[in-house]
């Protein structure tokens, strides 16, 4: 499965005695999503013949696919298509492919994206691994890292994951609808923990977080981006 990840980690999330992973995605908070049907497609070439690369990102609105470039952003970058599209109508009512060269689109590198969704993998030895998306709170936004921990002491490990994104275009809008996400493991099934249950707010980027212990109890540490350490005891109430 090729995805937008940001983070992975392991644990036996079954406890059949074997790994299984967690994978941090890109959410479904977005305008572009992504299925094996439908995939997220980006071409590589020099399509303007400058000898620099360009790259060309598509995605699906129904069953067509189109540039999810605006028409400015195409010509800044590759000037030779003002000539081909002269107004906003033009460029909105033209086949992307109508405007490049059909060779170099061919032979264009091609790089794809068939899930948005954070996710576990769970593991089936021989068999590979099995996807199963994470709860829906969860893909409301990027997922950065993840902590594995036991945050309800029941002796089960459960999981912590964070991000957001703000170094967006003016189309995509900031990523910032996650304050901490915690889920708990119940019969190997992810149970969200409400907003206001958690204790967390952790309003802005997390890039890092990692479990410390401090004269034996564990300390939840949270590296914002351009921000100060956010510091828990407790992740949930």
């Amino acid at each position: 499965i090729k995805g937008f990840w940001s983070a992975l980690t392991s644990f036996d999330y079954d406890r059949d005695g074997d790994l299984d992973l967690v994978l941090g995605g890109y959410g479904l908070n977005s305008k572009i999503r992504a299925s094996v049907d439908r995939p997220i497609t980006m071409l590589i070439n020099d399509f303007d013949d400058n000898e620099d690369n360009d790259h060309l990102l598509l995605y699906y609105i129904e069953d067509e696919q189109y540039l999810f470039h605006t028409k400015d952003e195409l010509v800044s970058q590759m000037p030779f298509l003002k000539k081909k599209v002269l107004s906003y109508k033009d460029f909105s009512e033209a086949d992307w492919r109508s405007l490049f060269d059909p060779k170099k689109i061919k032979e264009s590198q091609l790089l794809e994206v068939t899930e948005n969704r954070s996710s576990v993998f769970i593991n089936q030895g021989e068999n590979g691994f099995v996807p199963q998306p994470l709860p829906s709170s969860v893909q409301l936004s990027p997922v950065s890292d993840i902590l594995i921990s036991d945050v309800d002491a029941d002796n089960i490990e459960d999981l912590v994951l964070t991000g957001n994104f703000h170094e967006t275009n003016i189309q995509m809008g900031r990523y910032d609808a996650s304050y901490g996400e915690v889920l708990l493991n119940k019969d190997s099934k992810m149970v969200p923990v409400a907003q206001r249950k958690t204790g967390l707010n952790l309003v802005g980027q997390v890039r890092n977080s990692e479990i410390l212990l401090f004269k034996g109890e564990k300390v939840y540490i949270f590296g914002m981006n351009n921000d100060q350490l956010k510091l828990y005891k407790k992740v949930v109430r």
